[in-house]
């Protein structure tokens, strides 16, 4: 296997340096690690002991049949549509029987499972088997950075916090504040080993405006983006906020961006724009093509 690495100045399409890399084609994730520390040697880039961990991180499986399913499952569960997230639990479950002890397949199929609503409906069996799938993950890899975030998401499935969370003197009640910390110190430590997860920052905003510490949601949603640019959520995410202060002609431009990467998703921004115009014939037609999106 060849693999050439270059960087390019984006300012002037200067090429700072080029290398290419031979490698026999037996350990990917070796191969990944080996080379990612050597670019950074040549560069001489000085690694925190943090970025230096993330890079040494043990692969979530030596199997790339799981693998490849595992990856097939985060794409579609990205989408966030009901049809989409059923496809993805799918492959989820033929990641976790081709490597038993894959962490990460575990803890992403038990999110899929909390997150699908009534458009698609699992099984009282399939429902039940999120919090185990959670166990199993938490059991194999306890630190691994989907591990994590899926720990700190489930608080939101095991408490009441979307409803009666304040007394009655409008404050936030303490068991409420209790969960609502202990979700964000693992959003926290996912998002240090893992600082491009655009899903697990969107949850710490919303966690964080609970407690009454609220993010500036242009500037997160602006980092969110810049940090995953492909990303639907965050496309979602920052064309709603530029829509809701006025800023159209940004928005439609990211909408354009959100077509190549989710279509459907695109239809119900299209719909929005229609609607808030007045054009009613405009939104339905928009809206027909789009089926909905879970949280």
């Amino acid at each position: 296997m060849r693999i050439t690495a270059q960087l390019v100045n984006a300012a002037d399409g200067f090429h700072v340096r080029s290398q290419t890399y031979d490698r026999e084609l037996k350990d990917i994730f070796a191969i990944q690690e080996e080379i990612s520390t050597a670019i950074a040697e040549a560069l001489k880039i000085r690694l925190t002991a943090q970025q230096r961990l993330v890079i040494t991180l043990a692969p979530p499986t030596a199997n790339m049949d799981a693998y490849e399913a595992y990856l097939l499952g985060r794409y579609e569960l990205n989408k966030r549509r009901p049809e989409a997230v059923a496809a993805a639990i799918s492959h989820f479950e033929k990641a976790v029987a081709l490597d038993p002890r894959f962490s990460d397949a575990y803890a992403d199929m038990a999110y899929a499972l909390m997150i699908t609503g009534k458009e698609y409906l699992p099984t009282a069996e399939e429902k039940g088997l999120s919090p185990t799938y959670l166990d199993k993950a938490l059991a194999l890899a306890p630190d691994r950075p989907a591990v994590l975030a899926a720990a700190g998401h489930r608080i939101i499935f095991d408490s009441p916090l979307s409803v009666h969370r304040y007394d009655e003197s409008g404050q936030l009640k303490p068991e409420v504040r209790t969960q609502l910390e202990k979700a964000l110190g693992y959003f926290d430590r996912e998002l240090a080993a893992n600082p491009s997860d655009v899903n697990v920052w969107f949850w710490r905003q919303n966690f964080l405006d609970g407690l009454g510490r609220p993010m500036d949601e242009m500037a997160a949603t602006a980092e969110a983006l810049k940090r995953d640019p492909l990303s639907v959520r965050a496309l979602r995410r920052r064309i709603g906020a530029l829509e809701a202060r006025g800023l159209r002609s940004e928005a439609v431009s990211l909408a354009e961006r959100l077509s190549s990467v989710d279509p459907a998703s695109a239809c119900w921004v299209r719909a929005d724009f229609a609607w808030k115009d007045g054009d009613v014939a405009e939104a339905a037609r928009q809206g027909s093509d789009e089926r909905g999106l879970l949280v």
